[in-house]
């Protein structure tokens, strides 16, 4: 069983997950004019991922379990913060509540996904890896936006932005 779910993970982080995110990334950076807005377009394709992983998780647990949705429940909101974060009026806030979130959200897997990395007994595979992608994927925006805030709050210092 292991390794079933072990091989769906991989399938779908090699032939969904990553060109789509590439996909979002290239066609986003084409289109970018202003070095502001990256984190922007990070955060768009960050909720975009958390949505395609818990409507994923939903199917594939035969769509009898509605907390398999918890990722896209987090990445909607996500989603649309960060479209709204394209209007420069909205960019500061919008994006401190997307890092509220993605914060939440890997606080909230943290704990199940370091007892999956340590070889912990799983119960429910397919929950345990959904979890532990939200958590990853959680960590990552997190770090990036923090450097992202502490790059503009050091260019706004000096009077660049």
């Amino acid at each position: 069983m292991i390794r079933n779910i072990t091989h769906y993970v991989a399938a779908i982080l090699h032939w969904i997950y990553l060109p789509i995110l590439l996909g979002i990334s290239r066609l986003l950076l084409r289109k970018l004019n202003q070095k502001r807005f990256l984190m922007t377009y990070f955060g768009i394709a960050y909720g975009l991922a958390l949505v395609a992983l818990g409507v994923f998780g939903y199917f594939k647990s035969g769509g009898v379990s509605v907390t398999a949705l918890i990722p896209a429940f987090l990445g909607a909101p996500v989603t649309v913060l960060a479209l709204l974060s394209l209007n420069p009026k909205f960019l500061k806030i919008g994006m401190h509540i997307i890092v509220v979130i993605a914060l939440l959200g890997f606080i909230a897997t943290a704990k199940d996904t370091l007892g999956l990395i340590s070889g912990k007994e799983i119960e429910n595979q397919l929950a345990a890896y959904s979890k532990a992608i939200t958590c990853i994927l959680s960590l990552v925006f997190v770090v990036f936006s923090v450097v992202s805030f502490i790059k503009a709050r050091k260019a706004n210092q000096n009077g660049s932005i």
